[in-house]
């Protein structure tokens, strides 16, 4: 401390103090000594010694550049013991295999809610799912598309820009084109709006025009609000000819663009609802290249520029960075504001990152990680507090902040190369002990050294380690010359350390010694395989060595593992079984008692009595040994693999079991397996420990080794895609779900969930990640997932979503009370008929006269509504029907926007909850909207929000309309589908069907009073059939009960070449389904085949 306190005393006395650029006056002294020790990289060091010198000759004293050099020395110190997180290679991952990310050229990189990270290259995009990036195709999309920009936004939709248009993924559906052009930025602004930014595809045009040998190419700049475009472009002058490059939306709400060419012009817009203006000359911007814009929690807004660092504009004034050898000459290339306020910037040189906190820069120089290149394009932060990095030519980087709990070593380490880890050892004197293919070593919780091992054991295989609470430590020796040798370390307080061990086993025959064990009352057992005379298993016991028999098994078989139970019997793991000695005799264990497989390689005896017992034969797995019984468990069990070559039990009392593919962990009933994937160094595991600060370590082969320590206990979190409010009878639901480790240590694919309907029994934990529920009862239901990880946490109560399921229509009030009512005064006529039989006998004839006179009417009213006639488009073949049931089920079918332009039409299909004139009547209410809203739009989402907001408040409230709107479009070659409840159409093209389905809303008419519907588009060719139908066709029952489906209704859509011979298909497979069965609802059928 004499020594420090020295040192700083002097290094405060005044120094000659510098000017900068601008004139500011600067200690450099303090400045640039804080930066240089806070990274603690060498380099930085040397920078500061060198500055000291420099100093020097200007006439600073010998004594203050000691006093300096002391604490320059102090710090390096200092910062050798708290290493840079980032230069931590176990936390890093690099995908760089084109084939499983399209493309090493990357462009951008994003995030969505529910976890997984989407990638574009040059050549496509990929889907990383928490395991691996999986390539995605985009239907519709041509090979030669480059993939540039990506966008999340806040309703959930993925916005994708390509070289050919912009696409959007939402609700598992692909929509494209969205919109045409070469798509080169994409933003969300505060309001929720989508901004696209299009430029010409060569970049070359720009360049050219300056020359004036082309006219200058047109940029847009579009908006997407309220499910329509707005288009802003260079051609009206509204901003420069340039390419865009950025976009972005800040926290007030107004939207920033950087426009500039290859030639390092570049121009700064900003859009605040008004104009576009040019606000890189309002606020004094210099002129120079512009790559990237950023704001961060305090509002400032911050500038990357190419080879001029990093400027902020904060309370209407520019500050620039000058002097500062970070961020004055840094190409920040992405800017990345943080929860917690500071900003992160990447660019070039690849190797260094620059962190912005407390008002100073910070450099982090990573390239001996493995970040090198030209540049880094981008980072991202994730949702499991990680950084992604985008490297064009070398693919993306992964840095797990935090640090995950599995930590690598390799040769750099201290592990020989291509050696095995074979056996692990902790001696009394809290040394562990490490034994390889390769020779002996110590692991000292950082690295594997043989400092400490005797020159007669470095390099020797080493076959099995046992330790003595006194210190004392056992090597067997691999010898390739029999027998075995055994090492013995004495206590350091003995002279001679190191001594061998006379030999037990036969000279003639070759053996190795596989297993030690040391029992709790002192004997040393020792499992040997070789010759006939050389194995089994031998005890060590006052002093002198003896070879076990009465076992067929342990007595003359090749012996691989042993344990001691908690009642001290001695269990042997053999080549061909398993044995156990319980003082006095052998038991042997086989498939006739309940082992499975041969070839035992690993056992252990855990504290709760059981024994497991694995095994590397063909299917062999682990089984555990409890109460007189076997429990078997494999690959369909959930255990990583059947090759099993190490068991461990921690402090918690959790089984580990290492297998060759993977370490799978037996918690609450479940297998949790980690992967190379999860942190692992390699899969294949070869031996496993438990060390004394409570972590496990586990042996590889090709000189690795992996340690697990659980740093976090941090649970993984539930999402629940969104489910619609009200449910109709008969309950039919499918509820989807996923989940996301917060800090990525689980991969998607290894993570379990366990669902609960109300206050049923939870499911076991499974993959699953869907379940469909075919008749729910009434009422209203809530549903619970919860997520569990690797690590054994879970979410707790899990994430809930509640849902109604409508009453059949006979338990509805408009039909109970009528009902009451009714049997009340039959009832009553009943009494009175009793007396007067003839009466009560016209009164119920009456009575029945009056309900086939309203079912009439009924009928009546639905005929009167549907067309008379199919109409006759151009290009289109076209047919409905509606059959309607015994009871009218409230079916109702049109044709619109027929009359206006004859390359379109419009079919709107709906169903009115409930039967004859409780439908009707809605029925006929419904049809005048349907011809007024039609007017006023042409628009199928927008058509039914003018029909739900006409409908809300004028039926009675459990009156519904399920409604389904299409509209063709023979000039352009769509269809455009809206729906409103209604089922999904079915579109044929060749011999393929599949069902059209609508993102967003789907809540039938009069649920809500603001429901905004949205509508998606397909592509139809010549030939193509597109089927409407209501759900008495799905729901059409068999004699038995059977609903005819949807997977019956795709197979008629598949029968016949015309829309005509189509619909006939679907009704005779509905009429012969049905059978003797009575017609329960309406049947409507529309079929519509593109001709022209």
């Amino acid at each position: 401390m004499a020594l420090e306190e020295f040192a700083r005393h002097f290094a405060q006395q005044p120094v000659p103090v510098s000017v900068d650029a601008t004139g500011t006056r600067r200690n450099r002294r303090i400045v640039s000594f804080t930066r240089m020790t806070t990274s603690g990289s060498g380099d930085d060091l040397r920078c500061g010694l060198l500055r000291v010198h420099r100093r020097s000759k200007i006439g600073a004293s010998p004594l203050m550049v000691c006093a300096r050099l002391i604490l320059i020395v102090l710090s390096a110190a200092a910062s050798a013991t708290a290493r840079d997180p980032l230069l931590e290679s176990s936390r890093w991952r690099f995908f760089e295999d084109p084939k499983e990310i399209a493309s090493l050229y990357t462009n951008d990189l994003v995030q969505e809610i529910g976890g997984g990270v989407w990638l574009t290259t040059d050549r496509g995009l990929a889907l990383h799912d928490g395991t691996q990036f999986v390539k995605k195709e985009i239907p519709g999309i041509g090979p030669s598309a480059r993939f540039h920009n990506l966008l999340y936004s806040a309703d959930g939709t993925l916005w994708i820009g390509t070289s050919e248009g912009l696409a959007k993924y939402i609700a598992h559906q692909w929509h494209y084109p969205v919109r045409q052009g070469n798509i080169t930025a994409l933003a969300e602004s505060a309001d929720g709006a989508i901004w696209v930014g299009a430029s010409p595809a060569d970049d070359e045009q720009f360049a050219r025009d300056k020359r004036g040998a082309a006219p200058r190419p047109r940029t847009t700049v579009s908006v997407y609000e309220r499910r329509s475009w707005r288009e802003f472009t260079s051609a009206d002058g509204t901003f420069p000819s340039l390419p865009v490059r950025v976009l972005f939306g800040d926290q007030d709400g107004s939207v920033w663009a950087i426009f500039g060419d290859n030639n390092g012009h570049s121009e700064i817009y900003v859009y605040s609802g008004a104009t576009w203006k040019n606000v890189g000359r309002e606020i004094g911007l210099p002129s120079v290249e512009y790559l990237s814009l950023a704001q961060t929690r305090d509002g400032a807004i911050w500038f990357g520029t190419a080879g001029h660092g990093v400027l902020r504009w904060r309370a209407g004034s520019l500050e620039r960075f000058v002097g500062d050898r970070f961020a004055s000459s840094f190409t920040a290339a992405s800017l990345l504001p943080m929860p917690d306020g500071s900003l992160w910037a990447v660019g070039s040189p690849a190797g260094t990152l620059l962190e912005f906190r407390d008002g100073a820069w910070i450099g982090h120089s990573v390239r001996q990680v493995g970040v090198t290149g030209r540049l880094v394009s981008k980072i991202v932060y994730a949702l499991d507090d990680a950084f992604w990095f985008v490297i064009p030519g070398r693919g993306v980087a992964r840095f797990d902040r935090r640090g995950g709990p599995w930590w690598s070593y390799d040769a750099g380490d201290g592990l020989p190369e291509s050696a095995r880890v074979s056996c692990f050892a902790r001696t009394g004197d809290g040394i562990q002990w490490v034994g390889t293919t390769h020779g002996l070593l110590l692991f000292d919780g950082k690295r594997f050294s043989d400092d400490r091992v005797p020159a007669e054991l470095r390099g020797k295989p080493v076959s099995a380690l046992l330790s003595f609470p006194d210190g004392r430590l056992w090597v067997a020796i691999a010898s390739p010359v029999p027998p075995p040798t055994i090492w013995e370390r004495s206590p350091r307080h003995i002279a001679s350390q190191w001594r061998r061990i006379p030999p037990f086993l036969p000279s003639g025959g070759k053996s190795t010694i596989h297993a030690f064990l040391r029992s709790r009352n002192g004997d040393v057992w020792a499992g040997v395989s070789g010759d006939v005379k050389a194995r089994g298993v031998f005890r060590f016991r006052n002093g002198s060595w003896e070879r076990l028999s009465g076992s067929q098994g342990a007595g003359t078989d090749d012996v691989f593992a042993l344990a001691e139970d908690t009642a001290g019997g001695i269990w042997a793991g053999m080549r061909n079984g398993l044995s156990r000695f319980d003082g006095v005799r052998w038991s042997d264990f086989d498939a006739q008692n309940g082992v499975r497989f041969e070839h035992i390689s690993a056992l252990c005896a855990a504290r709760d009595g059981s024994v497991w017992v694995g095994g590397n034969s063909p299917n062999a797995g682990v089984s555990r040994y409890a109460g007189g019984r076997w429990t078997h468990f494999t690959v369909d069990s959930g255990l990583a693999s059947d090759d099993v070559w190490s068991i461990v039990e921690d402090e918690y009392r959790t089984i580990w079991v290492g297998t060759a593919r993977g370490v799978s962990r037996y918690f609450r009933g479940q297998w949790l397996t980690f992967r190379k994937e999860s942190g692992l160094a390699e899969d294949h595991v070869s031996a496993s420990t438990l060390l004394g600060d409570g972590s496990l370590l586990f042996g590889h082969f090709d000189g690795a080794a992996s340690r697990y320590h659980a740093t976090s206990s941090d649970p993984p979190r539930s999402f629940i895609e969104p489910l619609p409010e009200r449910v109709a009878h008969p309950g039919f639901l499918t509820v989807r779900w996923t989940g996301s480790d917060r800090f990525g240590r689980t991969p998607a694919k290894d993570l379990l969930y366990s669902w609960r309907l109300d206050a049923g029994e939870p499911s076991p934990f499974s993959p699953a990640t869907a379940h469909t529920f075919e008749e729910l009862p009434a009422g209203e239901h809530v549903f619970t997932v919860r997520t569990l990880d690797q690590e054994g946490n879970d979410d707790g109560t899990g994430v809930s979503a509640t849902f109604t399921v409508e009453p059949p229509f006979w338990r509805t009030p408009w039909f109970v009370v009528p009902t009451v009512v009714a049997a009340v005064g039959i009832g009553f006529a009943t009494a009175i008929a009793y007396q007067r039989n003839r009466r009560w006998k016209r009164a119920q004839a009456q009575l029945l006269s009056e309900l086939q006179r309203e079912l009439q009417v009924a009928q009546k009213l639905q005929n009167a509504l549907l067309p008379s006639v199919d109409p006759a488009v151009p290009g289109f073949e076209i047919t409905g029907i509606c059959r309607a049931a015994s009871r009218v089920g409230g079916d109702y079918f049109a044709y619109v926007w027929d009359g206006e332009d004859r390359s379109k039409f419009g079919v709107i299909v709906a169903d009115v909850t409930g039967h004859a004139m409780q439908a009707a009547i809605p029925a006929v209410l419904f049809s005048g909207m349907v011809t007024a809203a039609a007017r006023q739009t042409t628009q199928p989402a927008e058509l039914l929000e003018l029909l739900n907001a006409t409908f809300w408040g004028r039926a009675s409230r459990n009156t519904y309309i399920c409604c389904t709107v299409a509209l063709f479009d023979g000039e352009r070659g769509i269809l455009q589908i809206a729906n409103a409840g209604g089922l999904d159409p079915l579109h044929r093209s060749g011999d393929s069907v599949t069902a059209i389905s609508v993102e967003g809303e789907r809540l039938p008419l009069g649920v809500a009073e603001n429901t905004r519907f949205e509508q998606c588009e397909k592509k139809l060719g010549i030939g193509d059939i597109v089927v409407l139908v209501s759900d008495g066709v799905v729901e059409a029952r068999s004699p038995a009960g059977e609903m005819f489906g949807f997977g019956r209704a795709e197979e008629a859509v598949r029968r016949g070449s015309t829309a005509f011979e189509v619909r006939d298909s679907i009704v005779t497979e509905v009429t012969a389904h049905m059978g003797e069965h009575e017609q329960d609802d309406d049947i409507t059928i529309i079929a519509v085949r593109v001709t022209g």
